[in-house]
């Protein structure tokens, strides 16, 4: 019976009580000293195998903190920071990103991170992930088309990207003006307006 069970049947509001009690009469939970974990199996599940400490727990129906695991860990000398690029292939459920030559393989392919990702079911963030992790430089995104327009105030000609200047069409289609800074609006709209 857990503590939180005990302090139930004996009318208390917290389990804590009933551990207080248990401590001052001598009593303590022997289950968890029996509690064995296997180093190498640790080691390999918080380093190569996808998993955090608090799932190995879970997992395992351990009950431990992640804070006791990672003492455990500390004892047992294994790095829980070393994360090899197969912790977070499993983590993803790829484990064949494990390897750096399939991920560079899948990027010469299509090309672009979108491209890449969305042909193995990833999201962009959790493939750039991968890819910082085998160190592969990412390819750069295309620069974008730029627009030449005529400020409505001062007549000089400014550039903008021209999916901005499409996106402005389509959420303001009666707009006429457009400006190259704040500052030539203001006049516009001081000129126009007052």
């Amino acid at each position: 019976m857990s503590d939180s069970e005990m302090a139930k049947a004996l009318g208390l509001k917290y389990g804590t009580k009933v551990a207080q009690m248990r401590f001052k009469l001598g009593f303590s939970r022997h289950e968890l000293r029996k509690i064995h974990i296997d180093s190498e199996e640790l080691r390999k599940a918080i380093n190569e195998g996808g998993e955090t400490m608090a799932g190995f727990c879970r997992r395992r129906g351990i009950p431990l903190t992640r804070e006791r695991i990672r003492q455990i860990a500390s004892d047992s000398e294994i790095d829980v920071k070393n994360r090899t690029p197969l912790w977070f292939a499993n983590k993803y459920g790829h484990p064949e990103l494990g390897e750096r030559a399939v991920v560079e393989r899948l990027l010469a392919e299509k090309g672009r991170v979108p491209a890449a990702a969305a042909a193995i079911g990833l999201t962009e963030r959790k493939f750039s992930c991968i890819c910082r992790v085998h160190n592969i430089a990412l390819p750069k995104n295309r620069p974008a088309t730029m627009i030449g327009l005529t400020c409505s105030q001062c007549g000089i000609v400014f550039k903008r990207p021209k999916a901005l200047v499409k996106w402005l069409k389509r959420r303001y289609p009666e707009r006429k003006t457009c400006f190259c800074t704040l500052r030539c609006k203001g006049k516009w709209l001081g000129l126009r307006r007052f």
